[in-house]
């Protein structure tokens, strides 16, 4: 990664963490009316659609990559396909399995800002003071509406067009809808719908890397024909 965009990300990061309690705490209270959250049902209906979001891009992955196996035209994206089928799949299940039941961050809804019973909790500190139901960092809804984040990577890295701008509007559509959906209702902060997209690129980015390694591997050691990691 260029050196340069790295020291940017990097001062953007730290300006972040430095307000971050200010615009979460902000824009949660934006949709608090002072007893309860946004309670609209295009917000509902967004944050129920989060399922089968998900499932139309597994369905959608699936497919692509499967065509990239038996098309001939296609063969050169075979990697790409990979990519798009397995790195949010495993961002998903890091995020659910992993990170959010570790980091036990207290929701809007259950904070004392907002009538709760427990303290704000800001996303860069991890919760110590035992096991819960705070499930608030980072957000599985907003995991699965950015998973055609992914698609805007793949477009580029192998410079597709269509791919890229299919990925940007998948993403504004599933993505962004859904942060805010998320935060209206009261069941994260921004910062918690913040993360996933970020952390689906970094596994995009480092699925990349070991396909490519893999693929050059094989085409080195056995010729031509082995032109994919499948």
């Amino acid at each position: 990664m260029n050196k340069k965009v790295s020291i940017v990300c990097g001062i953007l990061l730290c300006l972040y963490i430095l307000m971050s309690t200010n615009i979460d705490l902000g824009l949660s209270h934006f949709f608090f009316d002072g007893e309860n959250f946004s309670e609209s049902p295009a917000y509902v209906f967004m944050r129920d659609s989060a399922k089968t979001t998900k499932n139309f891009y597994l369905v959608m992955s699936i497919v692509l990559f499967t065509l990239s196996l038996f098309l001939a035209k296609w063969k050169n994206y075979r990697v790409a396909m990979l990519i798009i089928l397995v790195a949010p799949m495993f961002s998903y299940h890091v995020l659910h399995k992993s990170i959010k039941t570790t980091w036990q961050r207290p929701r809007p809804n259950n904070v004392k800002d907002f009538g709760g019973k427990y303290p704000f909790q800001p996303f860069y500190a991890m919760n110590f003071q035992g096991k819960g139901n705070h499930n608030s960092f980072p957000s599985s809804h907003c995991a699965k509406g950015f998973e055609y984040i992914s698609l805007c990577f793949v477009g580029v890295v192998y410079r597709h067009t269509l791919m890229f701008y299919t990925g940007v509007f998948l993403t504004i559509v599933f993505g962004f809808f859904q942060m805010m959906a998320s935060v209206a209702v009261g069941r994260h902060f921004f910062s918690d719908t913040l993360y996933p997209p970020l952390q689906i690129l970094v596994m995009c980015y480092i699925f990349w890397k070991i396909f490519t390694y893999i693929e050059n591997y094989l085409k080195d050691h056995y010729g031509k024909n082995s032109d994919t990691v499948a």
